[in-house]
């Protein structure tokens, strides 16, 4: 797999600059779908982004971090069919299990990590979703994160450095019921993936 292969997948609110992700990306096809400009599905329109994609194999990250090209490289490397591979790594499950959520992240991969995957990986894990629960603001919110434990995933020890916006509080995982919100979405998903929805 090389980046000539993958297109890129940018989800916004379209409230902050753009330009140090959209500069330091490493491939041709860029998709961004911008909710401000788009009907608003959160970080859901990762998603439709990805259906306006060129290849059927996407790489995504937030509008809050930057992977340097290396990084990038490393994780296009890493693509394996049928699995969202993606940067999690060690620290950042403890600080989850820290805040209460059982297994912290050991067996997900959130998507605006830094990840590669089919983009039909993303489409069969929200169909699984849509199966047992609606599509309505909380799943628009949280499908990243749903996403990212339905599907079969591989964690990479790739770090990203955050860019200055990602402390804002509206950023999502500042606001107030984050650590709840989130802590629902892991639970609904990871019932449905062992077959107790």
């Amino acid at each position: 797999m090389s980046p000539a292969e993958v297109s890129a997948v940018i989800v916004t609110k379209g409230d902050v600059d753009l330009g140090p992700v959209l500069d330091s990306l490493i491939f041709d096809d860029v998709v961004i779908y911008d909710n401000s400009r788009e009907p608003d599905a959160m970080t859901h329109g990762r998603v439709l982004g990805a259906l306006r994609a060129r290849h059927p194999v996407v790489y995504s990250q937030d509008d809050d971090i930057l992977h340097t090209p290396a990084n990038q490289l490393a994780i296009v490397e890493a693509y394996e069919p049928g699995v969202l591979v993606g940067c999690m790594w060690a620290e950042w499950s403890d600080g989850a299990r820290a805040q209460g959520i059982e297994n912290g992240y050991d067996d997900l991969v959130f998507p605006g990590s830094g990840s590669i995957a089919d983009r039909a990986v993303w489409l069969e894990a929200v169909d699984r979703y849509l199966a047992v629960w609606p599509r309505d603001p909380f799943f628009d919110l949280w499908s990243d994160t749903l996403i990212g434990v339905l599907a079969p995933t591989k964690q990479l020890d790739i770090r990203f450095d955050a860019l200055p916006w990602a402390e804002a509080p509206d950023r999502m995982c500042n606001l107030d019921d984050a650590v709840a919100r989130k802590t629902e979405a892991i639970r609904r998903a990871r019932a449905i993936r062992e077959g107790n929805p």
